[in-house]
């Protein structure tokens, strides 16, 4: 991703912050996203596939709740 940051050190940073921001409702999210879409491309395929599954596994918690009407 960086000369100064390694896979598993990526992984670590964008993972962690992802599943912290996920379900918040502050200004910060916006800009954790802003951020994300503008590193996405540099980011470990890995590091993708996790931060792509935790946002649709949320969604379809999310689907799921809504169609029980909760």
């Amino acid at each position: 991703m960086t000369d100064s940051m390694d896979d598993e050190e990526a992984l670590t940073l964008w993972l962690g912050a992802a599943r912290y921001y996920l379900g918040r409702m502050s200004y910060a999210v916006s800009d954790f996203c802003d951020l994300l879409r503008r590193t996405w491309p540099r980011l470990p395929a890995r590091v993708r596939l996790l931060i792509r599954r935790d946002v649709e596994e949320r969604i379809a918690a999310d689907d799921a709740a809504r169609g029980d009407g909760r």
